[in-house]
């Protein structure tokens, strides 16, 4: 495969990836939507991975109402969510892009690509641009989570070694479930 067709073929992993990830959060009807211009009061949050056959960068611009719609923590007399602070906020977003990342890690390791996740950070107006990009081969996506839309800028940079990636994911059939814990 040459370089543009895997690049293909992760922005077409990435979306799907993406859809899966918001359907887990527990969000109705994830679609990929025609790119949108992210709101300038969204909390921005962003995060890298790598490893010696690729470089990925992504920014998510994170509506205040679908960090509160997928908060863990709801009340136990109503199921409401209730008293989230700014700060449990801006954690919620960094775990939010930290689990889609992972989820992509995973992904990509079926297809032959092993990254290593950095650290997930937050900033506030900004634009997803000044926080993503510039490196490799930016690509921009929106998707419609419950009538919001969110806007994320992915970034991958490909080194020569990538000609390991598969197109065809590798599954291990003694692997275990996404989530699911072995102990030895």
């Amino acid at each position: 495969m040459n370089d543009d067709q895997i690049l293909e073929c992760i922005k077409d992993v990435f979306a799907f990836t993406c859809i899966e990830f918001f359907e887990s959060l527990g969000c109705q009807g994830a679609e990929l939507v025609k790119t949108e211009k992210a709101d300038e009061g969204d909390i921005i949050s962003s995060i890298d991975a790598g490893g010696e056959q690729v470089e990925l960068e992504m920014g998510m611009s994170l509506p205040s109402s679908i960090l509160s719609m997928t908060y863990p923590i709801k009340s136990e007399d109503t199921g409401a969510i209730t008293n989230i602070n700014e700060e449990a906020l801006e954690d919620w977003a960094c775990e939010i892009s930290n689990r889609l990342m992972g989820t992509l890690k995973a992904t990509l390791y079926k297809h032959g690509l092993d990254v290593m996740i950095g650290v997930p950070s937050t900033a506030f107006g900004v634009n997803l641009d000044q926080v993503v990009g510039g490196r490799g081969n930016p690509m921009e996506f929106a998707f419609d989570v419950d009538g919001v839309v969110l806007s994320i800028h992915f970034d991958v940079e490909l080194f020569k070694n990538a000609i390991n990636f598969n197109p065809n994911p590798v599954f291990d059939e003694n692997e275990p479930d996404d989530g699911e814990l072995e102990i030895f």
